[in-house]
């Protein structure tokens, strides 16, 4: 099965397309090109023509699947289906209609219609892959940052991070880092954790997160991460949400409703909600996978 991907080279986008890639792998053997995303004007003109001698020459096969996630990546799906063919694969909320395309993957916090090209996730798709190997009493604690959904506050970080290393003294912890960190925090936790291992992106490869989160029996994240949230869940992990405050001023966010909504499902814990009893890892990746094969006769 041939697979073009697109990219708007941003490492989240990528991790949902390689996501959906890897599990369709498990059913059929896969050919991946990957392409940059397209620019509106190259857009514009291969979809007038309908020909692109670039991508499609007259001897090759074309894709069965043109897979996209980033409004960057929208046009340029369209356009190489109007070439070549196949089938175009969205993965997000599109900012063109949804009939446009041939399947809307749409995280269901973006509320999604109930459409016959439309498939609802839990989360935005991912590459962790559900994990039996732990290491026990490993735990991890990932940081974002700045956002539009919650207002970043370093105390209350902190405070909650002594009280979580204070009732599970026994686990080893990691905190890591996002890109979005601010640097105060970062420094603050470097003076009160001083015996805690920090890591922050710049330092390990694109591998060590995806690695850590599957190997970690406990997965704590900062609600403004809804992405790496998902990640934890899909692992297997023990979630737990390290809370922030709401924006002032601003009606309650999806995001934030979302995770109440995986707080009232018991899929997530916070520290005075209790320990969870039990959590079943999410696959959400494979099912989609196996949804795209049966609807498109792959």
């Amino acid at each position: 099965m041939k697979i073009w991907a697109l990219t708007d080279n941003k490492p989240g986008h990528q991790n949902q397309t390689a996501g959906l890639i890897q599990a369709l792998s498990h059913y059929r053997t896969v050919e991946t090109r990957w392409i940059p995303a397209l620019p509106l004007s190259k857009s514009l003109r291969l979809l007038l023509t309908g020909h692109c001698s670039e991508f499609c020459p007259e001897q090759e096969q074309q894709a069965d699947l043109i897979i996209g996630a980033g409004h960057k990546t929208h046009g340029g799906l369209l356009a190489l289906r109007r070439c070549c063919g196949g089938r175009a694969i969205v993965l997000m909320r599109p900012s063109l209609p949804l009939r446009f395309f041939d399947a809307c993957l749409i995280p269901r916090h973006d509320r999604p219609p109930e459409k016959d090209n439309v498939i609802e996730t839990l989360g935005a798709i991912n590459r962790i892959v559900p994990s039996t190997s732990r290491k026990t009493s490993q735990g991890l604690v990932l940081l974002g940052g700045t956002s539009r959904h919650f207002c970043w506050d370093t105390q209350a970080v902190l405070l909650q991070l002594k009280a979580l290393f204070r009732n599970q003294a026994d686990y080893q912890w990691i905190i890591a880092s996002s890109r979005r960190t601010p640097g105060e925090t970062l420094a603050a936790i470097r003076e009160q954790f001083p015996d805690t291992e920090l890591v922050v992106p710049q330092s390990v490869s694109g591998e060590w997160l995806p690695k850590n989160i599957q190997e970690s029996e406990q997965v704590w994240v900062t609600e403004d991460s809804i992405s790496m949230i998902y990640e934890a869940l899909t692992s297997g992990a023990k979630t737990g949400v390290l809370q922030l405050p709401g924006m002032a001023g601003a009606k309650k966010s999806r995001v934030a409703g979302e995770i109440q909504r995986l707080l009232a499902e018991r899929r997530v814990m916070t520290l005075s909600s209790g320990s969870l009893d039990k959590h079943e890892a999410l696959d959400e990746a494979d099912r989609c996978a196996r949804l795209i094969l049966e609807k498109f006769d792959l």
